[in-house]
């Protein structure tokens, strides 16, 4: 079986632009079926990623475009920007911070596009800095990476299709941790806060992989996550000041899951009109994957 996917990652010519950087500027597959759904994190190994280069904390959207022309060596604009889904479209990020989503590409089962090369454009931008106004010029233009891909000339045998079945159930991976950023304002002292019940919180874990997984998530050190607190905010000195209602959950595919979170800081003057920062790591296990995603926790105090 001839059964081929082309991948090329310019990594020597990273694009920059705009408060926004990425390796991915360019992206290649070959050999596409009609008919089928392709994961580019299952194909390539690794997410679409781009990094916030801004000096303020910032939202980053990634939109999908449909090129106006062809490229010169003979890639034509995707006929439906349909074909493309961004999983995860929109980040709340720190300065320096990367974001990572899947790409998913489904190609039409119509034999008109056998033998077919075609590219579609992603558009990185951030939107408003959220406490620095300096950053306003790196605002809005975005940067440009491209995807590029072409579908084969025959329709997929029922051989290949069993194998594209198997590679999406042994390597499919799709976990949303959301929100990214959670802000809580006049939070009360020598009480423990219910999140979701007194401000209308809450951390969700959707399972949109083919498998199931465990997800650990915990209260971490800053200095432990690598992210660092936003301009006026403190590292809080104990982490356990926030703690979780589930530390550790096991999910079925196409599973959602809220995770209770509290906050206790004590009674004491020394927290009294503080502004802590925390951060929540949510460990995702499965047979094919092992990552960490963090949720940032903003904590105004009275």
């Amino acid at each position: 079986m001839n059964f081929i996917f082309l991948f090329f990652l310019f990594l020597t010519n990273e694009i920059y632009a705009a408060g926004m950087s990425s390796h991915c500027a360019l992206m290649q597959l070959g050999n596409l079926k009609i008919g089928q759904s392709y994961s580019l994190q299952t194909l390539l190994g690794f997410p679409f990623s781009a990094t916030y280069k801004g000096r303020a904390p910032a939202d980053v959207y990634i939109e999908v475009k449909r090129p106006s022309t062809s490229t010169p060596d003979g890639f034509e604009p995707i006929p439906d920007i349909n074909w493309v889904k961004v999983v995860k479209d929109k980040f709340s990020v720190e300065p320096n911070e990367t974001v990572e989503t899947d790409i998913i590409v489904n190609i039409p089962d119509d034999e008109k596009y056998l033998g077919k090369k075609y590219f579609v454009n992603f558009r990185v931008a951030s939107g408003p800095p959220k406490d620095n106004i300096i950053d306003l010029i790196a605002f809005s233009a975005g940067i440009i990476c491209s995807l590029q891909f072409s579908i084969a000339p025959k329709p997929p045998t029922e051989e290949e299709l069993h194998q594209l079945e198997k590679q999406k159930l042994k390597g499919g991976f799709s976990v949303l941790v959301s929100p990214d950023r959670i802000i809580l304002y006049k939070v009360p002292l020598g009480k423990k806060i219910n999140v979701k019940k007194d401000f209308g919180e809450t951390l969700k874990i959707v399972n949109l992989t083919e498998e199931n997984i465990v997800v650990n998530i915990e209260s971490v050190e800053i200095s432990k996550s690598g992210m660092f607190p936003s301009p006026g905010y403190t590292e809080t000195p104990d982490k356990d000041f926030i703690s979780i209602g589930i530390k550790k959950i096991k999910l079925k595919p196409d599973m959602i899951k809220e995770i209770p979170i509290y906050i206790e800081i004590p009674d004491r003057e020394e927290h009294q009109k503080k502004k802590y920062f925390f951060v929540i790591k949510s460990e995702i296990i499965g047979e094919n994957i092992h990552v960490n995603y963090l949720t940032k926790i903003y904590v105004n105090t009275l």
